[in-house]
């Protein structure tokens, strides 16, 4: 079963568009480590991998290729960091976005944010339920800095290519089509970037029991509250990664706390 399913990541990756290419990867490789997780036994993955055999010789090809990214694979759950970032997954930012979003800096920086919160899911117990809720608010962040710092750069192009104010030009339906495209490409790295922290067997099994513990959470009223104080998601983030860069934990920030903080010093400089 894991040859049949090495191989059928092989095919895929040779065909399709890149990030078609890569979720449909990203589901057959998670349904092996999964099968793994369940039987609590990564032998059988293991052994699909085995540096002789062809399915491997094709995946390394691929790899050196440029056609699918060069991650730690070892059993670190961290890996080595590098500002809060696994270091590969950082190069394979650099590789993959830096050039593309060259002249959307705010994008590449949401990226760059979006990783940074991805790895600190290992900053948590992945079986308490309150610190994963904790961590759970910090996606949701990333998410809204995500959708805001694409909003920054479609919102005026989609505006002037049509005559018409946001958000009235969604009520045309090219213009509507053309905005959800954007969206759901920028969105998509952000799963890119998901799946490349998780990448291995140990980080996989960690994040499987995170989203056991997750399971049943509703969404919270952060971004709701960021809304409000008229404060942005990636503002907010940078604000986070340097209260973390004190700490070392993200469990000891306070968002709600930071929030109200942020709210006097801009306040205090009116």
């Amino acid at each position: 079963m894991e040859k049949i399913y090495i191989q059928s990541l092989i095919i895929i990756v040779q065909r399709g568009s890149t990030m078609e290419r890569f979720l449909i990867l990203l589901v057959i490789f998670l349904g092996l480590l999964n099968s793994c997780i369940d039987n609590d036994n990564s032998r059988s993955f293991n052994s699909s991998l085995d540096g002789s055999s062809e399915a491997y010789q094709e995946i390394q090809k691929l790899i050196d290729e440029g056609k699918l990214p060069k991650l730690d694979t070892s059993t670190s759950l961290r890996g080595k960091e590098v500002d809060g970032i696994r270091e590969d997954v950082l190069k394979e930012i650099e590789r993959k976005f830096k050039e593309k979003y060259k002249d959307k800096p705010d994008i590449y920086k949401a990226i760059m944010l979006s990783a940074w919160q991805a790895q600190r899911i290992f900053d948590v117990n992945p079986r308490d339920k309150e610190q994963v809720k904790h961590v759970f608010r910090l996606i949701e962040v990333s998410a809204e800095c995500t959708t805001q710092a694409y909003d920054k750069y479609a919102i005026p192009y989609l505006e002037k290519k049509y005559g018409i104010k946001y958000p009235d030009f969604l009520n045309i339906k090219n213009a509507e089509k053309e905005y959800n495209k954007g969206l759901d490409e920028a969105l998509d790295n952000d799963i890119y970037i998901e799946a490349i922290t998780f990448n291995a067997y140990e980080r996989a099994k960690f994040y499987d029991k995170f989203s056991q513990t997750l399971s049943g959470t509703v969404s919270s009223d952060i971004n709701e509250k960021l809304n409000q104080a008229d404060i942005g998601a990636c503002e907010f983030m940078e604000r986070i990664k340097k209260e973390w860069e004190k700490t070392g934990n993200i469990t000891k920030i306070d968002f709600y706390q930071l929030l109200e903080q942020m709210k006097k010093e801009r306040e205090g400089q009116k």
